[in-house]
């Protein structure tokens, strides 16, 4: 999870059976999946904001 354009980018994750892929950004009021090609799904991984 990160910033990025002033909303909270979050990539991948697990679902409570599998690691998963996808990408999402919060707003601050609504959470947004993108429609971005992103790295294979992964979890216990990190991001930072420069």
């Amino acid at each position: 999870m990160g910033t990025l354009n002033g909303k909270v980018v979050l990539v991948g994750g697990y679902d409570g059976t599998d690691d998963v892929s996808n990408a999402c950004a919060w707003d601050g009021a609504t959470w947004t999946q993108s429609n971005v090609q992103g790295p294979s799904a992964r979890g216990a991984h990190a991001m930072s904001a420069l």
